[in-house]
């Protein structure tokens, strides 16, 4: 496991703070973090994304988004960010041309 991963954190200190948001103080645990990135990460596997896929994510600036991150990581899939201030023209040409599913 890669000394950066959640779930390094999450043994180690797992009601540490991972992630705050500036805006709103909404924060994730590292357990949380690890959790919720585990199973994103299962239900990838199990169906839609398999490891080695393209997949893309366009979500709000929220700490969510790091466990959608680390869960399309722990499933072995690639990814692409998408910024949610983009046209859907723009999202449309995104996702044409990183082969997202």
């Amino acid at each position: 496991m890669h000394p950066r991963n959640p779930g390094i954190h999450a043994a180690l200190t797992p009601d540490k703070p991972a992630v705050i948001a500036s805006d709103t103080g909404a924060a994730l645990t590292y357990r949380q973090l690890d959790a919720t990135a585990n199973r994103l990460a299962r239900a990838l596997r199990a169906g839609p994304v398999p490891p080695g896929e393209q997949l893309a994510i366009c979500l709000e600036n929220r700490p969510e988004y790091l466990a959608v991150q680390w869960g399309a990581h722990y499933a072995g899939t690639y990814y692409t960010p998408i910024s949610t201030r983009l046209t859907p023209a723009e999202i449309a040409y995104v996702l044409d041309n990183c082969g997202a599913r």
